[in-house]
């Protein structure tokens, strides 16, 4: 199925489940609050990493 016959079936679709695929759409596209704070954080002081074992080490205390 080609996104051109699936938007014309979305189009098709009453105001109700128009708002339910739409509705899906947003939640799984969108990010949530605690990613959109996340994004905004300075981390230009966080620690840097050259590998996964400096990172456990730091976790590990």
């Amino acid at each position: 199925m080609t996104a051109t016959a699936i938007i014309r079936q979305i189009q098709a679709l009453p105001a109700r489940e128009k708002r339910k695929v739409f509705r899906f759409v947003y939640d799984s596209e969108t990010p949530n609050l605690i990613t959109r704070r996340a994004l905004q954080e300075d981390v230009s002081r966080s620690p840097r990493y050259a590998n996964p074992e400096g990172l456990l080490k730091d976790l590990r205390r």
